[in-house]
């Protein structure tokens, strides 16, 4: 086998740079689709909490409107005792 030459050398290094250029451009373009997914799966999580939210102020008032019905009632039938 033979040395390389410089210019071969040089023609080497200049395939390995486009090489890991091009491996880092695939791997930026995987990691902004998996950004934007996870970009996209929190603004679905963030939607469904203010959901859950506005549920369970719902059911808070639901059930202290039950437990103030039912403190009348339980008033009602310690004052028929």
């Amino acid at each position: 086998m033979s040395t390389p030459t410089p210019v071969e050398r040089l023609n080497a290094a200049v395939q390995r740079l486009e090489a890991a250029l091009e491996a880092r451009d695939k791997t930026e373009t995987v990691l902004k689709g998996e950004i934007d997914a996870a970009v996209k799966r929190a603004e679905k999580a963030e939607a469904e909490l203010a959901t859950l939210k506005t549920d369970y102020a719902a059911l808070s008032a639901i059930a202290d409107q039950v437990e103030k019905r039912l403190d009348k009632a339980i008033e009602r039938l310690k004052s028929a005792v």
